[in-house]
């Protein structure tokens, strides 16, 4: 099997040597590398350029879910008073 995988690979009538075909996984492994370092690089200072100004957002986001929050609250109140009217206490 050994003696298989040492041999040249014949594509169109053109042999190729096994020395190319070792260079050319390691170039393709070293650009496969080289493009997961630049992403894992690209993504921290993606991730900084958000913290700048994600105070301003956050505001924003709070107020909202607040906002929301009262809203679940009115519907909850409405539904359990259409489901039992006679436990709900009126009060101002």
């Amino acid at each position: 099997m050994i003696v298989m995988l040492m041999t040249p690979i014949q594509i169109l009538d053109l042999k190729i040597p096994e020395k190319v075909i070792f260079i050319i996984f390691i170039i393709l492994a070293g650009i496969a590398l080289f493009l997961y370092i630049f992403n894992l690089i690209f993504k921290k200072s993606r991730n900084r350029s958000d913290v700048k100004f994600s105070t301003a957002e956050l505001e924003k986001q709070h107020k909202f879910d607040t906002e929301m929050d009262n809203v679940d609250s009115e519907i909850n109140l409405i539904l359990q008073v259409n489901k039992n009217p006679d436990q709900v206490v009126e009060g101002d």
